[in-house]
């Protein structure tokens, strides 16, 4: 699961506000700015919604709370939220 330090990198990297972040994902911004600093307990579906934004904007999390851009060019959708993501995308 990714961390706050790593959805601040990937935002960064993306090179975009927290405001529109938090409108891609249906959330206000100051609650993406709480989870990001790590003062809000998120759920695990919310933590791997948030990781699948940043993995479709083509960012990619590595160990050691890494960020890089990701050089593939197919994204792998696994399981029933997955086949989900595929259909929204």
């Amino acid at each position: 699961m990714i961390t706050p330090t790593q959805m601040r990198a990937a935002r960064a990297m993306l090179d975009v506000p927290q405001g529109t972040v938090a409108e891609h994902l249906g959330i206000a911004a100051n609650t993406l700015s709480k989870i990001e600093s790590g003062q809000s307990d998120v759920s695990m579906s919310r933590m791997s919604e948030i990781q699948r934004f940043y993995e479709r904007e083509g960012i990619a999390f590595v160990e050691n709370e890494g960020v890089k851009w990701n050089k593939n060019e197919i994204l792998i959708s696994e399981g029933s939220q997955g086949f989900s993501d595929f259909l929204d995308d």
